[in-house]
C-alpha cells in the first residue's frame, strides 16, 4: 500500500466533530452522567492547588484553553480522553467532582494566582468562618458562561482503539511519567490486569532488592521495572533490534499483555516472586547495585543495566532457579563489573544495550 493510499485509508477510520460549549454545560453533562471521567486516573495527573488556580484565572481573564478531547461511544455518551486536569478542577471548583467510591470531594478553595490574587480563599461556597469567602455572583456567572472548545471523536472502525488516541494526546505531558500514562492506558484496556500488575509492587522482596529513591518511587519507577520484567523476561532475540523508542515499545509490548486472554498471571507472579525472592535473599540491597572490586564492596544506587541481566537472566532460567546457588548468584552480580562495557549506557540506544544486558543475563545464568 502506498504512503497516499495508507494516509486516505487511516484518515477514514476517524471520524471527528467539534464545538464550543460553556462550562455550566459541560458540567451538566457530567451531574448527567453523559460525560465520563476516570476518576482513577487523578492518581497519575498531579495538578498542585496552585496550579488549579492558575486555570481558573486563565478562564476567568479569557486566556485561550487547549481543545477538551472526547470519545463519543455507542450509546452517545461522551468519554473524556484528555483534558482530565481542566474538567476536574471546574468540577472540582463548583464541588461536583467524584472519587473513585462515586462520594463528591471537598470543593476546592482557591490559592493566590498571580494575575488575581484576591481570588485566595475563594470557593464556590464560602465559610467566613474559616477564612473562605464565596465567590462572587458576577464572577460565577462568568465561569459558568465562559466557552470551552470540544472536540469529540467519532470512532467508525473497531481496529482504531481509544488507548491509541490517549497515548497520543498525553504523552509528553509535563505532569505524568511514561509510566504514569502507561497505567493509565492499561485501566482503559484491561482494569483488571492493572490491578493485578498494580500488585506487584507489593512484593516485600522486590521493593527491597531494587531500594531505588523516595524520588523514583513517587514517580512509579517500580511499575517501570515491573513492566521491563515481565515485557523483556522471555523477549525473542531476534525482536530487540526493532525496539526504537523504548517508552513506546514498552506500551505496546504491555497492552497486548493485558489484552492477551492466554496470559497466566498466578504463573507470571508465582515467577515474579521467586526470582526476587532469591536475589534479595543472598543480595539484600545490592543486588542492583555496582560491587567495586577494588573495595571489595558494593557501592553506589540502583543501575538498570545491573537489573536487565541478574533480573531477567534469572527469569529467564525461571524452570531452573532452585537449582541456581547462592554462591552461583554472588559470583554472577561480581562478574558483571569485571567488564563493565555493558554497563557504560551514555550514547548507547536502549535495544543495543539490551541486547548485551539480556543476553549476558541468559548466558551467566544458563549453568
Amino acid at each position: 500500500m502506498s504512503l497516499i493510499d495508507e494516509v486516505k485509508s487511516r484518515s477514514q477510520e476517524i471520524k471527528t466533530d467539534s464545538y464550543s460549549m460553556s462550562i455550566n454545560e459541560i458540567v451538566s453533562l457530567y451531574k448527567e452522567d453523559e460525560l465520563l471521567l476516570r476518576p482513577e486516573f487523578q492518581r497519575h495527573f498531579r495538578w498542585t492547588p496552585e496550579q488549579k488556580s492558575r486555570f481558573i484565572e486563565s478562564v476567568l481573564l479569557g486566556i485561550p484553553i487547549p481543545p477538551i478531547f472526547v470519545g463519543q461511544e455507542e450509546s452517545g455518551k461522551w468519554e473524556l480522553i484528555d483534558g482530565l486536569q481542566r474538567v476536574s478542577t471546574l468540577l472540582h471548583l463548583m464541588g461536583e467532582l467524584k472519587d473513585e467510591d462515586g462520594t463528591k470531594k471537598e470543593p476546592l478553595v482557591l490559592s493566590k494566582p498571580k494575575l488575581l490574587p484576591s481570588l485566595e480563599k475563594n470557593a464556590w461556597i464560602g465559610q467566613e468562618k474559616d477564612g473562605v469567602y464565596e465567590i462572587p455572583v458576577d464572577i460565577k456567572l462568568k465561569l459558568k458562561r465562559a466557552r470551552l472548545d470540544i472536540n469529540i471523536i467519532i470512532e467508525t472502525n473497531s481496529s482504531v482503539a481509544k488507548y491509541e488516541l490517549f497515548q497520543r494526546l498525553n504523552t509528553g505531558g509535563s505532569f505524568a511519567t511514561d509510566q504514569e500514562i502507561r497505567n493509565c492506558l492499561l485501566i482503559m484496556v484491561n482494569k483488571e490486569f492493572y490491578k493485578w500488575f498494580l500488585s506487584l509492587k507489593d512484593d516485600e522482596n522486590f521493593m527491597n532488592a531494587i531500594s531505588v529513591s523516595e524520588r523514583l518511587l513517587d514517580e512509579q519507577y517500580e511499575l517501570e521495572l515491573a513492566t521491563r520484567f515481565l515485557v523483556f523476561r522471555k523477549i525473542n532475540a531476534d525482536d530487540i533490534p526493532r525496539i526504537g523508542d523504548l517508552a513506546s515499545f514498552l506500551d505496546d509490548e504491555i497492552i497486548k499483555t493485558a489484552q492477551d486472554s492466554t496470559f497466566n498471571c498466578p504463573l507470571e507472579k508465582e515467577i515474579f516472586r521467586k526470582v526476587f525472592a532469591k536475589l534479595h535473599d543472598v543480595l539484600q540491597d545490592e543486588a542492583f547495585r555496582r560491587y567495586d572490586r577494588r573495595k571489595k564492596k558494593v557501592v553506589g544506587p540502583f543501575i538498570i543495566s545491573v537489573f536487565e541481566i541478574m533480573a531477567l537472566g534469572l527469569g529467564y532460567h525461571y524452570n531452573n532457579i532452585d537449582k541456581i546457588t547462592n554462591d552461583d548468584i554472588i559470583r554472577i552480580h561480581r562478574s558483571i563489573f569485571a567488564n563493565p562495557k555493558p554497563l557504560s549506557v551514555s550514547g548507547m540506544s536502549a535495544a543495543t544495550r539490551l541486547a548485551q544486558t539480556i543476553r549476558i543475563g541468559r548466558e551467566s545464568f544458563n549453568g
